[in-house]
């Protein structure tokens, strides 16, 4: 039902903008962005250097697109580059050869040759972070149609060439009024709006709400599905959302279905997001206050506070627009929020419909991301048994082992736990005689592994660990120490 109800209000909207005007309605015609410019002048300058207006771009005269003067350093995959707008033209290829560059803002280019046919095959692809090419389909050229334009240019039509269009078959008898998402691709044709065309700033453009504005190309099918690809990075088996599907994630998330936000209410429509230009104006901390991931000792007092921000963990690179960095992150960020913290990977948080693989949404129809994407992209040697032991109550904030004596103990030694009985937190000490990697394991009755305390090099020493068992039943536990070979365990006792 509420895939029916947002497809129909998607066509209610075109129809909104679309609609011919009758002998008693103004013109509907579009003047293009410039038009805008007088009266808007702010808001028209911001758009310019967004990747909107930038989408899609005329090589002129044999020469590359200009794109705007932009650069921000970008941290992923464990490594900072430096990014700027732009493109270069494929190595067999010259400008000459290119008429239209598709994209080129952020994440990648592609190539339209200068009959409006899309070159594909071996380095048709070009990937801004890092600079590099890559193969994009099989070698040859298709045609850039109504299908692919349509999210790239303002006021396409499909089957409707004019005078301008006639001489590029690949178009294959559509066009565009605008290159690029100008004012009026989500405005609607606005001449009657504009005085120099003979309108009146009283006849105003119809706007639509900040979601299905968006959601028309934001959202690969338009059908709450978010759609999954596999892949391999450096053998490791993995994979990403596929790219253009924020949408269908806000659908399956609890922001939209019980707050009600959309797009906008985050997203400064007219700015850049990934240029720091002011495309956010509501953070998460805005809303989530107090959120932060503290450090505590065995006494439960903060001695640190983890640097991770709220989109780290709850909006991984877990989508894929032009490449990836490493296993579990790739270049755009998810836009799901919730974690799963349960122990389990991303092939296991998979539906499959058909040959395709889709994001799961629950029985309460929600989706999330799993504890690989949200946390294995940062801590690249752990995996998601280790992240789950933190995940449930991690804004209640993380123990950490504790040296409590720095000089070098006589041998490995771990104490019965204080107190004991306890209920619900314990602490337990352990020494080191020499450096090595230390895990403590708490165990139940029968053998099961139920939290990894410590599992770290740690250096010789003294130290002091607590164990918070407020999720677990009453019963008899075991602690296991485990460090250069040797290994010690005791037995408490958890009574509620």
């Amino acid at each position: 039902m509420k895939v029916f109800t947002i497809l129909l209000f998607c066509c209610l909207a075109m129809l909104i903008i679309y609609t011919p005007a009758t002998a008693d309605e103004p013109d509907t015609t579009f003047a293009g962005s410039q038009s805008c410019q007088s009266c808007h002048a702010d808001i028209y300058d911001n758009w310019q250097i967004t990747g909107h207006a930038n989408k899609l771009i005329r090589s002129v005269d044999a020469n590359p697109p200009v794109y705007p003067e932009l650069t921000i350093d970008m941290n992923v995959g464990g490594q900072t580059f430096t990014v700027t707008p732009g493109s270069q033209a494929p190595p067999d290829l010259t400008w000459e050869d290119i008429g239209w560059v598709v994209g080129g803002y952020f994440w990648k280019s592609r190539f339209i040759d200068n009959d409006g046919y899309l070159y594909t095959g071996e380095n048709r692809q070009y990937n801004n972070v890092p600079e590099t090419f890559s193969t994009w389909g099989e070698d040859g050229k298709r045609a850039y149609n109504y299908s692919c334009f349509q999210c790239h240019t303002t006021g396409p039509r499909e089957d409707d060439p004019d005078s301008l269009f006639i001489d590029y078959p690949g178009f294959e008898g559509g066009s565009w009024t605008e290159a690029g998402i100008g004012c009026e691709a989500c405005h609607g044709p606005a001449s009657y709006h504009v005085p120099d065309l003979g309108g009146s700033v009283g006849n105003k453009p119809p706007k639509l709400d900040g979601f299905e504005t968006c959601y028309f190309c934001h959202a690969r099918d338009q059908n709450e599905l978010v759609q999954w690809q596999p892949r391999t990075v450096n053998d490791v088996p993995t994979g990403f959302i596929r790219h253009r599907e924020p949408g269908d994630m806000m659908l399956t998330s609890k922001h939209m279905t019980n707050v009600n936000m959309d797009c906008a209410s985050c997203h400064e429509p007219h700015k850049s997001v990934v240029f720091d230009q002011g495309g956010i104006h509501t953070t998460c901390e805005d809303c989530h206050t107090g959120k932060e991931i503290d450090i505590r000792d065995s006494a439960g007092d903060v001695i640190a506070t983890k640097s991770a921000s709220c989109v780290d963990c709850h909006m991984p690179y877990a989508s894929r627009s032009a490449t990836q960095y490493s296993p579990f992150e790739a270049d755009v960020r998810g836009h799901l929020w919730r974690i799963i913290t349960e122990p389990i990977t991303m092939f296991e948080n998979l539906d499959t419909i058909g040959n395709n693989f889709y994001i799961h949404i629950d029985d309460d129809g929600y989706s999330g991301l799993t504890l690989d994407y949200s946390c294995m992209n940062c801590h690249i040697d752990k995996d998601v048994d280790w992240a789950a032991q933190y995940a449930v109550n991690i804004h209640d904030g993380i123990t950490n082992v504790r040296l409590i004596a720095g000089e070098t103990p006589h041998t490995y030694s771990l104490e019965q736990n204080y107190p004991n009985p306890f209920n619900p937190k314990t602490t337990i000490n352990f020494s080191v005689r020499e450096q090595g990697h230390a895990t403590l394991t708490v165990y139940n009755s029968i053998g099961q592994k139920v939290e990894t305390l410590v599992d770290e090099v740690v250096n010789s020493g003294q130290y002091s660990v607590t164990w918070n068992a407020s999720e677990m039943s009453s019963g008899a536990y075991f602690y296991r120490l485990e460090v250069n070979g040797y290994a010690l365990m005791k037995r408490m006792i958890l009574i509620k």
